[in-house]
């Protein structure tokens, strides 16, 4: 499937203090499917930094696991749906994986997950903790897609 032409995302101009706001309110919310899961979480920050609702279509449309995945599957996987809704191929390097950029994730269980690149660059933060950990190495992104 091929991408989608899609209006350019732009980040605002004070992206960086909306990320880290965005970031402080929504850490430590609990995950729950539909609200607060990996998709939402980082088309959030995506929308903290850029204005655009990312998720609007699909926003509301599910509310447990079951649902996510049979959305997911409809439209070809999560790195599917994170490259046709930010119109961009990811890359693999997470060396460029900067801050507030969208990455791809091994989320356990042989689930691959959605997270942010926090606010130093150093860290991802995930909607679900790993390890009891929502901020884990960004050497842990399969894919990047900078924003």
């Amino acid at each position: 499937m091929g991408l989608q032409p899609i209006p350019a995302i732009t980040r605002l101009e004070n992206s960086e203090k909306l990320l880290s706001q965005y970031l402080r309110e929504r850490i430590a919310a609990p995950f729950v499917w539909g609200q607060n899961d990996c998709i939402l979480f980082a088309a959030d920050a995506v929308m903290a930094m850029t204005g655009t609702d990312l998720a609007a279509d699909y926003r509301g449309t599910y509310s447990d696991e079951a649902g996510a995945a049979a959305l997911l599957e409809s439209l070809g996987g999560i790195e599917s749906l994170i490259t046709n809704s930010l119109g961009i191929e990811p890359h693999q390097n997470w060396r460029r994986a900067f801050r507030g950029d969208v990455v791809l994730i091994d989320g356990g269980n042989g689930r691959l997950a959605a997270a942010i690149v926090a606010d130093k660059g150093e860290f991802l933060a995930a909607a679900r903790p790993m390890n009891n950990e929502r901020r884990i190495s960004r050497r842990l992104a399969l894919k990047v897609w900078n924003i």
